[in-house]
């Protein structure tokens, strides 16, 4: 039991830093992997695209 929440943290932990990898790279110009738009939640999800609608218009 123990052992499975132990994993099921280490998950959590892994998504956080990689999730905040990919927001540092973003923020700073680079490509995008299609990934991180099913990484965040919904009410993240709008302002990312109006951001991505914002960089097109660029």
């Amino acid at each position: 039991m123990k052992c499975k929440q132990n994993w099921r943290h280490k998950r959590e932990a892994e998504k956080e830093l990689r999730e905040e990898r990919m927001e540092r790279e973003w923020k700073s110009g680079e490509r995008v992997p299609a990934l991180t738009r099913g990484l965040r939640k919904r009410s993240n999800c709008r302002e990312r695209k109006r951001m991505e609608e914002g960089e097109n218009k660029r």
